[in-house]
């Protein structure tokens, strides 16, 4: 697609001046959900930018966007779009453009195994971080968001293969819910067209990702046909890997639950249908869950990303 056939979207100003409200009140802060899939090469309609925040700073990361101008809206619009399911903790109307939204993020809700995001540009040889300026363009010709100027405040994303490993473990951790509740899914199948076909940026091979993410990930692409769409994964390939991760997060008890508003209902209440429904499909896939009924992760089980990444590996090369 060349430039003009699509509109150009004027985020990165947007993002610029955001973070540095953010980075300006000292407040951890990186950019997350559409903004970054957009600059991976995804071609969709901006409609939200989003921030994650660590889970302490969240609340004054709000007054302090409060406090420069930014409104809260009684709704979102997003209630009515695809990715309804995953509002922020906070949501403003942009200040720059009312079209759009600002929606704030506590990080244990998307990324809790990452290190907090930085204040300011992350340091030489940061794994999880870095900035939208450098990511590297493959076609100049190939624009349908901004690119960041030279002059403008530097905007933290996170990594393109720690975003998708953390996308994959949120699809793992809500297995137990319908498909039509679960927003993770479709970033997913974005990512992987791009990973077989980049058009806009240069983004990570399949051997940038940890283990068993990798794996995954090149079940998964095999999946894809010439046409770039995303057929349904194999039931042996992908999909088998998915539900393995989901039985053996759980029987270390490391996995986080879904949100209750995702749920719609508290996790100690009885067992719901979709509950049922993840343990049957384990069981016709031939892998076995951890406790029945699952509660939640151990108390101290809180481990780093590579940890919980290393120990996800060992557990599920065993099983392989």
């Amino acid at each position: 697609m060349k430039r003009g056939d699509t509109p150009l979207q004027e985020v990165s100003q947007i993002e610029s001046k955001v973070t540095r409200v953010l980075d300006d009140a000292s407040i951890h802060n990186c950019i997350w959900g559409e903004g970054v899939l957009l600059m991976l090469g995804v071609l969709l309609r901006i409609e939200r930018l989003s921030w994650v925040i660590p889970d302490a700073e969240i609340d004054k990361a709000a007054e302090v966007l409060q406090k420069v101008g930014f409104q809260r809206p009684e709704e979102s619009i997003q209630r009515a779009k695809p990715y309804r399911e995953c509002l922020g903790d906070y949501f403003f109307l942009c200040l720059w453009n009312e079209e759009k939204e600002v929606h704030l993020f506590r990080q244990s809700r998307l990324c809790g195994t990452f290190p907090m995001p930085p204040i300011g540009p992350p340091k030489p040889g940061d794994e999880f971080f870095m900035l939208t300026s450098e990511m590297e363009r493959i076609d100049d010709q190939l624009m349908w968001r901004d690119y960041p100027a030279e002059d403008s405040h530097p905007v933290k994303m996170p990594k393109p293969a720690r975003f998708l490993e953390a996308l994959v473990l949120l699809r793992v951790r809500d297995l137990v819910l319908p498909e039509s509740r679960g927003p993770w899914k479709e970033p997913i199948n974005m990512i992987a067209g791009q990973v077989l076909k980049p058009r806009l940026f240069k983004t990570f091979r399949c051997s940038d990702l940890l283990s068993p993410f990798d794996e995954y990930m090149k079940l998964y692409l095999e999946k894809i046909d010439v046409r770039e769409k995303v057929t349904r994964p194999c039931q042996n390939g992908s999909y088998y890997l998915l539900h393995l991760m989901y039985a053996r997060l759980t029987a270390m008890r490391l996995l986080p639950l879904p949100e209750a508003e995702l749920i719609g209902r508290d996790w100690g209440e009885p067992r719901c249908d979709e509950e049922r429904d993840v343990e049957w499909r384990c069981k016709q896939l031939g892998v076995v869950p951890g406790p029945e009924p699952y509660n939640g992760p151990a108390r101290g089980r809180l481990m780093s990303h590579y940890a919980f990444a290393s120990a996800l590996s060992t557990e599920v090369h065993v099983s392989l």
